[in-house]
């Protein structure tokens, strides 16, 4: 298992619990992805504060390929996570990816 680094820029609604948020991250090319989701995906969990956006969270993935420079991620496993184009295998840089074997949250 692995955590592939995004930035949480918009809490959409927190109208119920867990709440929607948006996140983005940017691919090996420099594209901008987008995936709205749960809180406890990104490993935190919506609370009665203010937040200061964006901030650092994670989303787990398998790693399929290490390029050297950059990592081939799929967000299908275990989370069935995709962006809004409906895409889960991404090329991301390399400092972007983080091995755990635990789950953790940043916040």
């Amino acid at each position: 298992m692995a955590y592939c680094m995004v930035q949480i820029i918009e809490i959409t609604d927190s109208s119920f619990y867990p709440g929607i948020c948006k996140a983005i991250f940017t691919d090996y090319y420099g594209k901008t992805h987008i995936i709205v989701d749960k809180p406890p995906i990104f490993g935190f969990e919506i609370e009665n504060k203010k937040y200061e956006f964006p901030f650092e969270a994670v989303i787990r993935c398998e790693i399929l390929d290490d390029m050297g420079n950059c990592i081939v991620i799929d967000t299908e496993h275990p989370d069935y996570i995709e962006s809004q184009e409906e895409l889960h295998v991404f090329k991301v840089n390399k400092k972007m990816i983080k091995a755990m074997e635990c789950d953790y949250a940043l916040n």
